[in-house]
Order: structure tokens, then sequence, then C-alpha cells
């Protein structure tokens, strides 16, 4: 026991090590990036250091399974080298009882990963879009569903305009029970317009049976001014396209937090089929983290003296390309419907991981 537990802390170790290195190259690169973007902005490489910081987080909860494999492939590498592996073998271990502390804490740290690390990256993440929306001057419409219905933003630094729909069609672009508000400087409430449906039609929406309240900014003490219209035209520069894109990515919500938006969605006739796979592909981390560490254990597990641990890393990491490919011909199928999402999340982790047993059993058993 004393043994196990000792090769699942020289694990963990190696996990946060190889993370963090990871988590680095990341930063660094994406701030490369950020600087070749950034053109005329007046921003410092710190400043895009701090900004590419942001979204390294959720970058790395995707390649954190290959850093869970690698962890397990060098913590076994560097027992082989220091001849603890032989010596445990002496005492009577089996391959069996020395990869079950790794598969352990490589469950626990998928655990750690989903419910604690996710919402971290996420809110990050939602926090680094916004702040590259403002750097980069990207589209500042902004579409949120909740359980009051479907809210969308348009407009610039000078003008904003909110539009609210308590029901909607599947990509928002029919609207009913409508209500519109219009900002200028955005604080300053000039209309408030009450609309039957709103119709996004190109260039503008189209409001049917229509009361409008003027107010006036300078004198927020005198009653607006009410007039009725049987329809009224709103400017906009939205497409359908713009509003479907625009939905809450599922990797800024947090993982406790997507069960209540998947409901939502699905209440409010929008598709969650892309959250739910996200959902899935949460639930499935610790499985994925076990599976990766069992590969890594099987390729890895076995003396210098035997000789081949390169070529046996490169089946390792080639394997490890498989079940990332895996992966995203999973998900590409349940996102456009032709599987369900828990079979795609929950599929590739469970097959990875009967390939690495099989696989430690042709070793062990020859």
């Amino acid at each position: 026991m004393t043994f196990k537990i000792y090769v699942g802390r020289r694990f963990v170790a190696s996990i946060f090590f190889v993370f963090f290195g990871i988590l680095m190259l990341a930063i660094l690169f994406d701030a490369i990036e950020l600087a070749r973007r950034s053109g005329d902005a007046d921003v410092s490489f710190v400043g895009l250091l701090g900004l590419a910081a942001l979204r390294a987080p959720s970058i790395s909860i995707k390649v954190a399974p290959y850093a869970v494999m690698l962890a397990a492939m060098w913590t076994y590498a560097r027992l082989a080298r220091s001849s603890e592996l032989v010596v445990a073998r002496a005492g009577g271990m089996s391959g069996w009882d020395l990869v079950t502390p790794v598969m352990v804490a490589a469950a626990l740290v998928g655990v750690v990963t989903t419910t604690v690390y996710n919402p971290v990256a996420a809110t990050l993440l939602d926090r680094f879009k916004r702040v590259e929306a403002e750097l980069f001057g990207k589209d500042g419409s902004l579409v949120e569903v909740t359980r009051e219905g479907l809210w969308l933003r348009q407009g610039n630094v000078f003008a904003q305009t909110v539009i609210h729909g308590a029901e909607s069609n599947a990509n928002g672009t029919e609207l009913k029970r409508v209500m519109v508000l219009r900002y200028a400087d955005q604080d300053s409430l000039t209309q408030q317009i009450i609309a039957k449906s709103a119709k996004l039609e190109p260039g503008s929406w189209r409001l049917e049976t229509v009361v409008i309240y003027e107010f006036d900014p300078k004198r927020p003490e005198v009653p607006p001014v009410r007039r009725e219209r049987a329809f009224h035209l709103i400017d906009t520069d939205l497409t359908p396209e713009q509003i479907v894109n625009s939905f809450a990515a599922p990797d800024t919500i947090s993982f406790w937090k997507l069960p209540d938006l998947i409901s939502t969605l699905k209440s409010k006739g929008f598709s969650s089929r892309n959250h739910e796979i996200h959902f899935h592909a949460a639930l499935a981390t610790p499985l994925i983290f076990a599976a990766m560490a069992l590969l890594g254990s099987a390729f890895s597990m076995r003396h210098v003296r035997f000789g081949g641990l390169g070529i046996m890393a490169l089946y390792a990491a080639l394997t490890g390309f498989v079940v990332y490919f895996l992966l995203q011909i999973g998900q590409a199928l349940a996102g456009s419907g032709f599987i369900a999402p828990w079979p795609a999340a929950w599929g590739p982790p469970f097959a990875a991981l009967l390939f690495a047993a099989g696989l430690l059993l042709q070793f062990e058993d020859g």
C-alpha cells in the first residue's frame, strides 16, 4: 500500500508539472497570436499576456487528457530508470497493482477538473471574450436566453437597443410579447416599445401592433409621450446566423450551470445539443483521464534494459491521436444529430480504456 501511495503521489506531481508547462506554452503562443491581431490597439505585450492567461485554462482542459497520458508515461519511465519497478515486481506486485494507483489518481484529478477547474476556466473564458470584443472591436451584439425569454442587445458606444421576447422560434428571428428599450449613451432611456410580435427582416426588425413611449432624457420627470402604430421598423445589422452564433458557447458556461441552461434552452424552443455534448464530455472527464493514464502506463511500464522506450512513446502518441480523433468524430456526429450526445462523450473513453486494458494484458501475460 505504501508503494502504491508513493506511485500515486509521483504521478500527481507529474501531472501538475506537465499541465503547468502546457499552460505556460498556451499563454505564450496565444499572446503572440493576440499581438499579431492587435494592430493599432493600445495594449502592451504584458497586457496581452494577461489576456491570454484568461483563455489558457479553457485551452488546457482540451489537452488535459494527453497531459495525463504523458504524466503516466513519465512516471513509469522514471520508476523503470531507477529500477523501482523491478524491485516492486520482485516483491510480488503485478502490473495491475502498479497501474491501479495511477488510474485512481487520474480519476480523482478528473473529478476536480470537472467540478472545480471547469467553472473557473469557463468564467475566465467568458471574461476573455468580453475583453477581446472591447479591444478588437468585435460585434457588440449579445444574445442571452433566460427563463423570462430571449434577450438581444445591439448597438455601439453611442446608442444601445435591448430587445426582449417572451417567446421565440428556434433561431431567434421571430419573437412574441416583445419589449424594446432604446438608450442614448448606453444609460439614458429614450424609448420603450411594446409589441405583440417582432420578425427579423434584412436590415430591420418589423414590430407588429406597437405602443411606443417616448422619453426625454434631459427631463426625466416629464411623463413619456405615448403613440400607437400598426407596425414599426427598427434598424439592425443582425442576421439569423449572428443570433444563433451569439448564444453563450458551452465552454463559457460553468459545469454546475449547464443543466439549468440546457433546460431553459429546451423550454424556449432552442437547440441545446452542443451544450448537452459539452456537459456529457465534462461528466466523462474522470473516465477519459483514467483511460489515458492506463494507456500511458501500458506503453511505458517496462525496464529500460529492454530498450524500445522511444518506439513505445511513439506508439502511445499515435494511440492518443486516435483517441482524440474518435472524440472529435463522436462530437461531430452528435452535433449533426446522427447520434445522441451521451454515446459521443462516453464511447471513446470506454474504447480507450478497453484497448489500454487489453494492451496491458498482452504485455503482462504475453
